[in-house]
């Protein structure tokens, strides 16, 4: 084991990708998203949490495999034509040289292997992906959400809470044109491109039910975020909401306690039902 105390380039990633999005898990592992919309991860794997079918730790970056919806393009560059174009009758020859013609080196007659896109062809273009504890969620460009590690707590937004592995991405039902999705350890919200929010796990008691959505905003929801610790009943979640009238809201719901919602106490009174977060000035809250 080596310890850094100064950065250093990962040039493995940074030598072929150009990273969009970094995102550190909870258990030694790290995600980024590149601009072609691929998802790699690298890192302790002992749930199968990177995504590449196996459960061992990996030192460079693995694809995380979602292979359904709208794929990235690798459409290879045109091989160059196989022959001369022929003179056209109507044409008029070249003069005679009065010297010869230097003598032409001829097209290959096999055109040039082309370069292989560094992304797998048919990988699904990632809006957004967001690690909780064993876990990773990831929202595609084509408004699905998929989930893959530790079945354990509802985390992965299913409901699930077998202890299983799922080490393939498995995609998440009744949800679709998702643009973003957030977590915490064992939470999860998501955010479609018409407003409409769902979040998990979705019960205080058990903290294993799936996901809900919450319908309770005052106005519609342009940010979204998720948080807590790795009980479901000391889960929260926080939404922008922005208004006809311009105006800017933040508003929670979830576990109160230890001042999470922001109204200066600890009341539980909130859980499903949104609150405004008291004391914040008038203005545009953007995330």
């Amino acid at each position: 084991t080596t310890v850094r105390y100064s950065p250093v380039e990962s040039a493995a990633i940074s030598d072929k990708y150009t990273v969009g999005e970094l995102k550190v898990g909870h258990n030694y592992e790290t995600y980024v998203r590149t601009e072609d919309g691929a998802v790699l991860g690298w890192g302790y794997n002992g749930y199968g949490q990177l995504g590449d079918g196996t459960k061992t730790t990996q030192c460079d970056g693995v694809f995380v495999g979602v292979y359904e919806g709208t794929p990235l393009p690798s459409t290879p560059p045109s091989p160059l034509p196989t022959s001369l174009p022929t003179l056209s009758p109507t044409m008029t020859p070249a003069p005679t040289p009065v010297s010869p013609a230097p003598t032409m080196t001829p097209l290959p007659s096999t055109p040039p292997t082309p370069v292989p896109s560094p992304v797998p062809t048919g990988l699904v273009g990632a809006a957004a992906a967001a690690p909780v504890i064993y876990g990773l969620v990831v929202a595609t460009t084509g408004g699905g959400v998929w989930s893959l590690g530790l079945a354990s707590d509802g985390r992965l937004g299913d409901g699930a809470d077998t202890g299983d592995t799922v080490g393939e991405p498995t995609r998440l039902d009744g949800l679709s044109g998702v643009v973003y999705v957030d977590s915490g350890s064992i939470q999860g919200i998501t955010l479609s491109g018409s407003g409409s929010v769902y979040y998990w796990p979705s019960a205080p008691d058990s903290g294993i039910d799936t996901k809900a959505e919450q319908d309770s905003l005052s106005c519609t929801a342009t940010e979204v975020s998720a948080g807590g610790g790795s009980g479901g009943a000391q889960s929260f979640w926080c939404a922008i909401t922005v208004c006809t009238d311009g105006t800017n809201n933040v508003e929670c719901w979830g576990d109160g306690g230890d001042y999470k919602l922001g109204q200066g106490s600890s009341s539980t009174d909130h859980w499903s039902t949104p609150v405004a977060v008291d004391g914040l000035p008038t203005g545009n809250y953007t995330e």
